[in-house]
């Protein structure tokens, strides 16, 4: 990844932080915003891949484009809001909220339903 890109998802990761009240991840994803921003900090250096691997880990968890899909099945689908009523604009497509090794926890970005996925 190059700097300007890990830059991008930096920026990302910490809107999406801030969004959903993280502080303290916002403010170590800030320093590491400045570093890069000011060349005190560069990936192709010894920490880089380090960094890179962990900026990554972060956005899956927060669920940050390009990794917003981290939890899909293979099917492409995440699932649908089974409460959302099918007759008003549809069932809206669950988000990934939360991640972890065995599942994820989804949310419905309209009505606020949550859902487990094993």
């Amino acid at each position: 990844m190059t700097d300007e890109e890990l830059l991008e998802l930096v920026v990302r990761a910490g809107r999406e932080s801030a969004r959903r009240g993280f502080g303290l991840h916002r403010q170590l994803l800030g320093a590491l915003y400045r570093a890069l921003r000011h060349g005190l900090f560069r990936t192709s250096g010894s920490a880089g891949p380090l960094v890179e691997e962990l900026l990554v880990e972060w956005s899956r968890a927060l669920a940050v484009p390009p990794f917003d899909t981290a939890a899909d099945d293979g099917t492409g689908n995440l699932g649908v809001c089974l409460r959302c009523k099918a007759g008003k604009g549809g069932r809206r497509e669950m988000r990934v909220e939360l991640q972890w090794r065995s599942g994820a926890l989804l949310k419905c970005p309209s009505c606020g339903h949550t859902a487990l996925r094993r």
